[in-house]
């Protein structure tokens, strides 16, 4: 799974991008994750950000988890699932 969006980059808008979850951790407390852009699937990569968020216990894997949550941030609002 991995998202696609128009992202911001050094001041240039990148449509397209290629967004993927590239390392998750955490608890039933907390869960810290990286998210990884690149310029296009299988592209150069762009930027590394890391992200947190409460997981729901009750709820979908904690993978899918952290793409609904990106999707819930304005800058990610109108990413679509790849």
């Amino acid at each position: 799974m991995a998202l696609q969006a128009t992202i911001q980059y050094a001041g240039v808008s990148i449509s397209n991008a290629y967004l993927k979850v590239s390392s998750l951790s955490g608890n039933k407390n907390r869960v810290t994750f990286t998210l990884v852009s690149f310029n296009q699937q299988d592209g150069e990569q762009i930027t590394k950000q890391k992200f947190t968020f409460e997981p729901d216990m009750n709820g979908e894997n904690f993978i899918r988890q952290a793409y609904l949550h990106l999707k819930s941030l304005p800058e990610f609002s109108g990413a679509g699932d790849v």
